[in-house]
């Protein structure tokens, strides 16, 4: 898990964007350099899929998909209101973390929401960093549990 490739890059890059915000902004055509890596990962992601396994499997990723939708927004919005949290900021992370930074992004700029662009991105970002690793370790320790001897 922590050597896993994807996940060291992932948050080296996060560390040095957090670290080095200033420094980062004066680099020249950020954005379409950024969207090019961002289409050449969607497409390598995707080029392996079984599209006979995906249709077998839709239904019930689908309703994992709603149960952890659903858990995550309940649970969100109950700590925040008994916290007394503010409604656009929980709304937000949880946009963040059920659609990503770019979600997020959109949805803050949408709704005039600007000074929470950039914490969108962020949580969204250290969602992926912090969840990535977590999700191969719960993977790895099921299939321990559940291997076949």
């Amino acid at each position: 898990m922590a050597t896993n490739r994807f996940v060291l890059i992932t948050a080296l890059a996060l560390a040095v964007a957090t670290a080095f915000p200033r420094w980062l902004s004066t680099i020249r055509g950020a954005d379409e350099i950024g969207s090019f890596i961002l289409y050449l990962f969607l497409f390598g992601i995707g080029l392996p899929a079984d599209l006979s396994a995906v249709v077998r499997g839709g239904p019930a990723l689908f309703l994992l998909c709603v149960i952890i939708c659903a858990t995550n927004i309940g649970v969100t919005l109950a700590l925040g209101r008994w916290l007394r949290w503010p409604l656009e900021e929980l709304v937000l992370s949880v946009n963040a973390t059920l659609g990503g930074p770019p979600t997020a992004a959109a949805m803050a700029v949408s709704k005039g929401w600007s000074r929470l662009v950039l914490p969108g991105i962020l949580i969204g970002l250290w969602g992926y960093t912090i969840g990535t690793p977590l999700g191969l370790l719960v993977t790895a320790t099921l299939d321990r549990w559940f291997a076949q001897p």
